[in-house]
């Protein structure tokens, strides 16, 4: 029996040996999951979405806007000679009415009971549509430009700091110099002759008949601008 024992030993052993063997080598070979942990497999990963494949993606910068076209000025259309005759129509009568006779010619109504204070040589302006500064400004350049009506009107005839100033100004109430006579107004414009010569841009030149002292004299040149698409007088007429 003892002799039996000693020859199953040497088997024994081979097996252990066979089986350690075995558990080494499905050690060595683990699954590929198992290897990501340990780093020794390197693995890609894409993450999936769970959006659907046709659904808008946000974009990751705000979308370059385009370039907006440049403005285009807006060009005047070629005035004709009947549309120059409809405006000077109504402007030329009234040129004349405020050479003539606002500003040089028959008094405003006056209260001469009422001066302005610290000068006698002024009274009230009283009736009528003028009662301030602001109400001839606003007549004047409904027919002349601004800067027309700088250098023939307010610093001729509505100038504060002037001894004989035609008009002043105190407390938002018009006053008029007594001491003024005028002259009238010696020629007579006709509208309806106007003939339009050249334009460019928002200037205009027109001619038209005139009469001095009732007879026939040299065309009127007559130049307008366009101000905010309302057509005024640009050029002296006096």
């Amino acid at each position: 029996m003892k002799k039996n024992n000693k020859m199953k030993t040497p088997a024994l052993l081979a097996a252990a040996l066979m089986t350690v063997s075995i558990l080494s080598a499905c050690q060595t070979e683990k699954d590929p999951v198992d290897s990501i942990e340990t780093g020794t497999i390197p693995v890609s990963i894409t993450e999936t979405s769970s959006t659907p494949t046709d659904a808008p993606v946000a974009p990751t910068d705000a979308p370059v806007k385009p370039d907006e076209p440049a403005e285009v000025p807006t060009e005047l259309t070629v005035l004709t000679d009947e549309e120059a005759r409809e405006i000077l129509s109504d402007l030329l009568p009234r040129a004349a009415f405020m050479h003539g006779s606002t500003f040089n010619g028959s008094q405003l109504n006056m209260d001469y009971e009422q001066s302005m204070p610290g000068n006698e040589d002024y009274k009230l302006v009283v009736g009528g549509d003028y009662h301030s500064f602001a109400d001839l400004q606003a007549d004047i350049e409904s027919i002349f430009t601004k800067d027309l009506a700088e250098i023939v009107f307010y610093s001729r005839y509505m100038d504060m700091e002037r001894a004989d100033s035609l008009y002043k100004e105190y407390e938002g109430q018009l006053y008029q110099y007594v001491n003024n006579y005028g002259r009238g107004w010696a020629t007579n414009w006709f509208p309806e002759t106007a003939v339009v010569q050249s334009q460019e841009g928002n200037l205009v030149v027109i001619e038209v008949e005139q009469t001095l002292f009732d007879e026939p004299y040299e065309a009127l040149r007559v130049v307008m601008e366009n101000v905010d698409g309302q057509w005024r007088i640009a050029e002296r007429l006096d």
